[in-house]
């Protein structure tokens, strides 16, 4: 029910297991998965965010982190830099709360300040959010994007970059990944590029203006 995406230029078909016994019910879809390394920081393992939970896949078996360790429902993973050198898998949660994080010792901990955010994506040392308008009203659209740099703590609220409205201000952003290392951003009506010479979000998909649509890009993968 998947591929795998990550080797450039190649689309394989996904992991061998194609049924597994879920530990607990499911709330919700899973929202992203990524490779990561167990407590010891050698066993690999996939951890797969889903409502409040976090899941952890080893050799076909299924467990749970914890019990509901999130505070509220994921919309956003990313696994990322502390800024210290040390990786943190970073959940976002929609306006529901502050962006959480889970350290390789399985432990969670909120941010604090200004930290809501809808969509994650770790590039190129940055850690790039959708966010909403500055009034952090609940009638504002993900459609604005902000960023921490490379060796900056996400958690510190000060760290992130103003926000730049991409696209629309009427429509959400659903997406946020790559093409040949740069940031790209899809949203219902177009795919956007940063413009490093006008300092602009670029709609590459003009045509999608035409025909927006509020799923364009929920699916999303970058062969590099």
């Amino acid at each position: 029910r998947g591929f795998d995406a990550r080797t450039p230029g190649e689309l394989n078909f996904g992991n061998y297991i194609t049924r597994l016994a879920y530990p607990v019910t499911l709330d919700e879809a899973p929202i992203g998965a990524t490779d990561w390394a167990d407590t010891d920081g050698l066993t690999p393992d996939i951890f797969i965010v889903t409502g409040e939970r976090i899941l952890k896949l080893r050799d076909g078996t299924i467990t749970e982190v914890g019990s509901s360790i999130l505070t509220n429902g994921a919309t956003g993973i990313a696994l990322h830099d502390s800024g210290a050198g040390v990786p943190f898998l970073y959940v976002a949660e929609d306006g529901l709360g502050n962006i959480e994080r889970m350290a390789l010792a399985q432990t969670v901990a909120t941010g604090t300040g200004a930290l809501t955010r809808d969509k994650l994506a770790s590039i190129n040392g940055s850690l790039y959010a959708s966010a909403r308008a500055t009034t952090e009203a609940t009638t504002d659209r993900w459609c604005m994007i902000t960023f921490v740099p490379p060796g900056a703590d996400p958690f510190t609220a000060a760290n992130w970059s103003s926000r730049t409205l991409v696209g629309s201000p009427t429509s959400d952003i659903n997406a946020i990944t790559t093409v040949r290392g740069a940031p790209c951003i899809i949203k219902p009506e177009g795919i956007f590029i940063f413009n490093r010479n006008t300092t602009l979000w670029e709609n590459r998909m003009p045509g999608w203006e035409s025909m927006p649509h509020p799923d364009n890009g929920r699916g999303t993968a970058t062969l590099g």
